[in-house]
């Protein structure tokens, strides 16, 4: 063996027993469809910057903010073959990785944040150890906010809905699903394919957040947004466990905890921007409309429905009987 192979083997010997606190940095190189200069953007920065101060250098994020790194689909294949690290995703790119997460996005389910935010307490631990299993760590949890139906014309009952050309994201069985549900037929569109929809005309109806319609300008390309929720919009942040394995256990503990803390934090901040957005959008004359009262008891109607039509696709009965018992519990008072 030759003096240089000796001194290759003996540097390559030499790295690997340094402490994990002693070799390069962990980049971790993170997709998001959050525009730049977003809440959640510059919150998802002030995390990044306490990561880095707190464990001294030895992780830090890159952002690939607005959907650059591809919708959501293409995000979870380059995080397979580990062209990304890590993600922030909506509800519809953790359901490429695990589906029954979907079940917290059923329209209509819940009637406000405490429904959420207890369905949510009650099936995340389960959630986060099938992640695990397929190879993803749970940096955090939390909102894009309460998503309303946006047109170009009032909409106040579900006839009024059925005349329109809305928008369905592609590839969501639980869009898809609601909308089928209510006698609509979609025209299923890529997210960053929504906005030049809107400017040609091709869509009319879009769903999404008061604050995500501001952040993205969508609401410069409708008239009127409907006064009734249809949903808490999921969003959640995860690492592959490849990525995560190269950081110390002792440093993994302290990203955990800013990574998580951070998360509960964009959750109130998220929903009080988007109850401010909804005073926002209103001055910059879009007009909220009232729904017709039968409207309530149709959401019912189309909640079910879409609950029962992802059952065994989706998520299990059993999981679907757990949430509607826990909600019909805390409906009690009790």
């Amino acid at each position: 063996m030759s003096h240089k192979t000796l001194a290759a083997l003996a540097l390559t010997v030499a790295v690997a027993a340094l402490p994990a606190g002693a070799q390069d940095p962990v980049g971790i190189r993170t997709a998001t469809l959050a525009p730049e200069g977003s809440t959640w953007m510059n919150l998802l920065q002030e995390m990044a910057a306490e990561v880095k101060e707190k464990t001294g250098g030895k992780v830090e994020f890159a952002f690939y903010p607005g959907g650059v790194a591809g919708d959501e689909k293409l995000v979870v294949k380059k995080l397979r073959i580990g062209q990304l690290h890590a993600a922030g995703f909506t509800a519809l790119g953790i359901g490429e990785i695990l589906p029954e997460v979907r079940i917290l996005d059923i329209p209509f389910l819940y009637r406000n944040h405490d429904e959420t935010d207890r369905i949510r307490e009650l099936l995340q631990p389960r959630f986060e150890a099938a992640l695990e299993e397929k190879g993803y760590v749970v940096l955090g949890w939390s909102d894009t906010g309460a998503v309303y139906l946006f047109s170009a014309v009032q909409i106040r009952n579900l006839k009024d809905i059925r005349a329109r050309k809305v928008w369905v994201w592609e590839g969501d069985p639980v869009a898809e699903a609601t909308f089928r549900a209510a006698g609509v037929g979609p025209i299923p569109l890529a997210f960053p394919d929504v906005m030049t929809s809107l400017q040609t005309g091709l869509v009319d109806t879009v769903y999404i957040s008061p604050l995500g319609a501001i952040a993205l300008q969508w609401f410069s390309k409708v008239k009127t947004f409907t006064d009734m929720p249809i949903l808490d919009s999921l969003g959640v942040m995860v690492v592959s466990r490849k990525t995560w394995a190269k950081i110390a256990p002792e440093v993994q503990v302290t990203v955990l905890e800013i990574t998580r803390r951070w998360s509960r934090k964009l959750v109130g901040l998220t929903r009080k921007e988007n109850d401010d957005s909804v005073k926002v959008l209103q001055e910059k004359g879009l007009e909220l409309v009232k729904p017709d009262a039968s409207m309530r008891g149709e959401f019912d109607r189309i909640a079910a429905q879409v609950g029962r039509e992802l059952t065994g696709k989706l998520y299990s009965q059993e999981m679907l009987d757990e949430v509607i018992a826990a909600l019909a519990t805390l409906r009690a008072g009790k």
